[in-house]
């Protein structure tokens, strides 16, 4: 055996008997590598998941369009302490404000607001929970491309009458309603029963993008849309 390979052998064997003589060393080491490395893993998967979601979001509503929000949900990853006091103080965005935009601006072709929260549904013995709920008006179809399965969009004399009708996703529809016709059937979302007009396409983007989502009325909104 050559002298360097003496060596190297030489020095393999004194670190393999010192990672025996000490075991518990040994195993806090390795677990402070492993955990150190995933975290490293963790913080670059989710910095790019951020930056795909958002160029997502950016070449779906395309160029023209302009969204004002309450807050801004990403602050609550870069300072959260800055996130919860705009949560605290900034106020709510009401239906005043879209109606005022609306008369204000000049250059924008439409003005829509809207309102999220997450509910449950059900409708003919079926239920499913926590399912994206979003109010919207009846200027959405003209700033989101929802193509639509069967039945109609919500309009002007819904919006007007605050009425209690809803637009579905198509996951919500095939898991509460099919093989019935969505039109003119009632369905509960939390505490409230409203008619539905109509279901998503399955291959449409409907508000929710992926989410099995239902659009009905609401008075307030948490941001503004302008396209």
């Amino acid at each position: 055996m050559r002298p360097s390979f003496r060596v190297l052998f030489e020095g393999v064997r004194i670190a393999y008997s010192g990672l025996l003589a000490n075991k518990l060393r040994t195993f806090l080491t390795l677990l402070g590598n492993i955990v150190g490395i995933m975290s490293v893993i963790a913080v670059v998967s989710l910095l790019g998941g951020i930056d795909t979601y958002m160029r997502q979001e950016v070449m779906s509503e395309g160029s023209n369009l302009f969204t004002v929000r309450r807050v801004n949900f990403l602050d609550a990853i870069e300072d959260f302490e800055k996130f919860t006091d705009k949560l605290l103080h900034n106020p709510k965005i009401t239906r005043g404000d879209v109606v005022a935009l609306r008369e204000q601006l000049k250059l924008a072709s439409y003005v829509s607001g809207a309102a999220e929260s997450s509910a449950s549904l059900s409708a003919f013995g079926h239920s499913v929970t926590n399912i994206d709920v979003q109010g919207r008006d009846a200027v959405y179809p003209f700033i989101e491309k929802m193509p639509l399965a069967m039945g109609r969009h919500l309009t002007e004399i819904d919006d007007h009458e605050n009425a209690q009708t809803c637009v579905i996703g198509w996951e919500v529809y095939t898991s509460l309603i099919a093989p019935r016709d969505a039109m003119g059937r009632t369905i509960k979302i939390g505490d409230k029963v409203t008619v539905m007009n109509a279901a998503a396409a399955k291959d449409g983007r409907d508000a929710g993008g992926s989410m099995p989502t239902t659009a009905m009325v609401l008075a307030d909104g948490q941001k503004l849309t302008m396209r």
